[in-house]
């Protein structure tokens, strides 16, 4: 009798292990599930910064170039003997349509430049969605082995 119970104790002994292995094995899991969401939300941070600061820097970059643009202009307009002899018989409204014209340009290049960047940064975006689904995908199994486990996430 005694030899029976002490078989039944080694069995009911295997499962508590094997339990708490498999519980340790959950648990890793979810510590890796919950360290890769907290890095991938820090590499969203850190990446979004960094945008944010090249356009920035981008912008500043454009401005300045456009003010020195501006500042070349009005320094080659200063009337001079050697100026353009059309502009000498053009009336200041006609200069400034011409400058309204050259601003609008300006601004219809910009917007172009700008839907490009739109349309580049889309396409990173789209890129990322689908990194995101394959994450997604790829600890999804995690629910898939243990379907109990619930995320705590």
């Amino acid at each position: 009798m005694l030899k029976r119970h002490c078989g039944n104790f080694n069995l009911l002994f295997l499962q508590v292990l094997s339990f708490a292995t498999v519980r340790d094995d959950i648990d890793e899991k979810f510590n890796e599930l919950y360290e890769a969401k907290a890095e991938l939300r820090s590499h969203q941070i850190n990446e979004n910064k960094r945008q944010k600061a090249f356009e920035e820097a981008e912008k500043a970059k454009r401005r300045e170039e456009r003010i020195q643009k501006k500042e070349d202009e009005l320094k080659d307009k200063k009337p001079s003997k050697d100026s353009n002899p059309d502009d000498a018989h053009l009336t200041d409204r006609q200069k400034e349509a011409i400058v309204a014209q050259k601003e609008k340009e300006e601004k219809d290049r910009q917007k172009k430049e700008d839907r490009k960047l739109n349309f580049r940064l889309k396409a990173k975006l789209i890129e990322f969605q689908a990194k995101m689904v394959e994450f997604q995908a790829k600890w999804s199994n995690l629910n898939k082995k243990w379907p109990n486990f619930k995320q705590k996430c």
